[in-house]
């Protein structure tokens, strides 16, 4: 077995036996973490899944991305990744395993190639692609238009829209404002989807919390070590800005009713949001 899976499996059970929630990070995965909160990494923009009988499969293509146009489809079971430094044969890892070594495959050097070898209805097939840009969408509308960008509409007539935020980050309060902005006037009523949501951005959540919630307080923060949630003066003027956990007046969705949808895979971020706007 390689080393690395060795050291690997010892750290996860030497922490596991800390506490349930304890586990070794690695500084690939830091730096894998740290690029994807950005909102931009380069790769293919393929989304992946596990299948009920373990085998890694594509479950969306991200449209822009390196792979959209490539022939690929949801579906399509990946048993082998191969670039310059390594092929992986997934199909002989653990399921966990193999969907987490696949998603940290598909990612590396600007410009590099990358092949896959996909199975569909007892063909098999090898797609080459190049790694680029892949801006992740954290927002998703009801449907896309023919512009391929998401439209908000539940039922247009009755003026209830449909927002599907996947995760925060720091681009996600502006793709929300882009979507809905076009159709504010005509909100009666919005269903709010954050089922899935891992979390992610704090500041992205409770910005999208005040366009709900006209003042006071959204949330606070406390411990050892705080993360930066936005500037405290305004780097053009000078002029003094808001706490970042201050409601500002005035957005249209003030008062709107709204639904927030929420599961057991709604953690962290999501949870304030969705507690801010259940509480206020």
């Amino acid at each position: 077995m390689p080393p690395g899976i060795v050291i690997d499996t010892w750290g996860r059970g030497a922490m596991a036996a800390l506490d349930p929630w304890s586990r070794p990070v690695w500084p690939a995965e830091i730096a894998t973490w740290e690029a994807g909160h950005a909102g931009v990494y380069h790769g293919l923009g393929l989304e992946l899944a596990s299948r009920a009988d373990g085998a890694v499969e594509i479950a969306s293509l991200l449209p822009g991305a390196p792979a959209w146009d490539s022939g690929l489809h949801p579906g399509d079971v990946l048993p082998e990744v191969r670039d310059d430094t390594t092929t992986l044969q997934l199909d002989t890892l653990p399921p966990p395993d193999a969907l987490a070594a696949a998603r940290e495959a598909l990612v590396g050097p600007m410009g590099s190639a990358v092949q896959l070898r996909t199975a569909r209805a007892d063909a098999t097939g090898l797609t080459r692609l190049t790694r680029g840009p892949v801006v992740p969408e954290t927002v998703q509308g009801w449907a896309r238009g023919p512009d391929n960008t998401w439209q908000p509409w539940l039922d247009a007539r009755a003026g209830i829209a449909y927002v599907r935020i996947q995760r925060f980050k720091p681009p996600t309060l502006q793709d929300f404002d882009a979507m809905l902005e076009p159709h504010l006037d005509d909100i009666r009523g919005l269903v709010l989807d954050l089922r899935g949501n891992p979390g992610g951005d704090v500041n992205a959540a409770v910005q999208i919390a005040d366009r709900f919630i006209a003042d006071g307080r959204l949330a606070e923060l406390s411990g050892r070590v705080l993360p930066k949630t936005s500037e405290d003066v305004d780097p053009q003027t000078g002029e003094p800005l808001p706490a970042w956990n201050d409601g500002i007046p005035g957005h249209a969705l003030e008062g709107v009713p709204t639904i927030v949808l929420v599961d057991a895979d709604s953690a962290s971020a999501t949870e304030v949001l969705a507690g801010a706007l259940q509480e206020r």
